[in-house]
């Protein structure tokens, strides 16, 4: 183009820049935009599975009306998103269609009179418009590019962010031999993301010893299952320290420490596949066996219930072990702690939702389970809270007390007699 007509090349080289632009323009709003577009989609299923996952509820409340509206807002609000994206789009093409036109008109307007004036062959005007489509096209397609991965980079941004979640940005990844169990927090404060001006944990210190079995008393909200999202590296603290073994969180890998922990919830979490599945979950490093599977279902007093059913380890368990009572959803998750063979152990509630006879077996599944290991507890029950060897209470992100249980009971203007009081009575124990 150059060689062909120097001035005509000219009128390209004010165009292109100003199409390359527009497009690096648009780009960091399709950014955003996609991100939000994610949002609306993410926000339109969330709404639609929290009414099906609790459809007896919905009925059984008649808010059908209800969960029909909150579903048309979501998606209505997507839609809006959406189409707010298009148009960005459109214009942008647009915007791109009228550059390239009218840079095209210019360049024939020009060679019109590069030609009267004898300067230009009709020929050569034809040959440079066509090398200037094809350098037109290559510009566009650029730009092109660009706004399609601004675009992209937009919608997948909330997804690398989950997945980077676990390193908080600053953890370094050293290697370290398996943990014995030891946890210490000093001086740790603590803030939720979504609520930064409301610590949750208020310069807590306390530490565990390996093999100790250290209860968490509270109110709800007192801080106790933050301190068991900290352990296992979900969030990372704003001030103070977590160490493992004497060495600081942060400069560990989470998923060395995480390694050596298992967790038991109140409403253990099921996958909708086969008993087997479900046990064997805990090991992601190599394959388990089946015998494995049984020997960890045998000491959680669940190998004599799976064999009644007539798949035995096969047996789906649904949806969330819908198939399932609470007892044995709470057994298969102590033998998938089991077969794990953690060195810190987290209890968060049990056994707290289940009747006395089930509490029994699985109170038994348990105590095997902590023998030898490292074990939080975060309980309410009286029963529960008197297998700890030590006791801390928490009130409001505070510790407040800490100490045995028949020390901290005879402290009756303590908070934890005041918690105990009514579970005491109950019992049969002088108050």
């Amino acid at each position: 183009m150059l060689y062909t007509s120097p001035a005509l090349s000219l009128i390209l080289a004010v165009f292109m820049p100003v199409g390359i632009y527009l497009g690096k323009r648009a780009g960091k709003s399709y950014r955003v935009r996609a991100k939000e577009v994610q949002d609306g989609l993410a926000d339109c299923g969330k709404v639609a599975y929290e009414h099906f996952s609790n459809i007896r509820l919905v009925h059984a409340f008649n808010q059908q009306r209800v969960a029909k509206k909150r579903y048309a807002d979501a998606t209505g609000n997507a839609l809006s998103v959406l189409v707010s994206s298009t148009r960005l789009i459109a214009v942008f093409r647009g915007m791109i269609s009228f550059l390239t036109y009218l840079a095209l008109l210019v360049t024939l307007w020009w060679g019109a009179r590069l030609i009267s004036d004898e300067q230009l062959t009709i020929g050569e005007l034809a040959a440079f418009l066509l090398y200037a489509v094809m350098v037109t096209e290559s510009a566009n397609a650029i730009s092109d590019f660009w706004t399609s991965w601004m675009r992209t980079i937009g919608a997948t941004e909330r997804i690398f962010e989950i997945i980077q979640a676990g390193t908080h940005g600053e953890w370094n990844a050293s290697q370290v031999a398996k943990l014995t169990g030891s946890v210490e927090f000093s001086r740790l404060v603590f803030a939720y993301p979504e609520r930064p001006d409301t610590p949750a944990l208020k310069g807590i210190s306390f530490s565990i010893v390996a093999g100790e079995k250290v209860a968490l008393v509270g109110a709800s909200g007192a801080g106790k299952s933050t301190v068991a999202n900290m352990i296992l590296g979900f969030y990372a603290p704003d001030e103070g320290r977590i160490l493992f073994d004497g060495v600081d969180a942060r400069y560990l890998d989470v998923q060395d420490i995480r390694e050596s922990i298992a967790i038991v919830e109140q409403e253990p979490s099921l996958f909708s596949g086969s008993i087997f599945e479900n046990i064997a979950f805990a090991v992601s490093e190599r394959d388990v066996g089946l015998a494995e599977v049984r020997n960890a279902a045998r000491l959680a007093n669940a190998h004599e219930f799976i064999s009644r059913f007539k798949d035995g380890y096969e047996t789906i368990v649904g949806e969330r072990g819908v198939q399932l009572s609470g007892g044995q959803k709470q057994r298969i998750a102590i033998a998938r702690a089991l077969l794990r063979d953690p060195r810190i152990l987290i209890l968060d509630e049990a056994t707290s939702a289940l009747d006395s006879a089930s509490e029994q077996q699985v109170q038994e599944a348990l105590k095997l389970l902590m023998r030898g290991r490292t074990t939080i507890i975060i309980a309410h029950r009286y029963s529960t809270i008197t297998n700890a060897d030590r006791v801390l209470v928490m009130n409001h992100g505070r510790l407040v007390q800490e100490g045995r249980h028949a020390d901290l009971i005879n402290d009756r203007e303590g908070l934890y007699f005041s918690l105990m009081h009514n579970q005491l009575r109950q019992h049969g124990s002088v108050v």
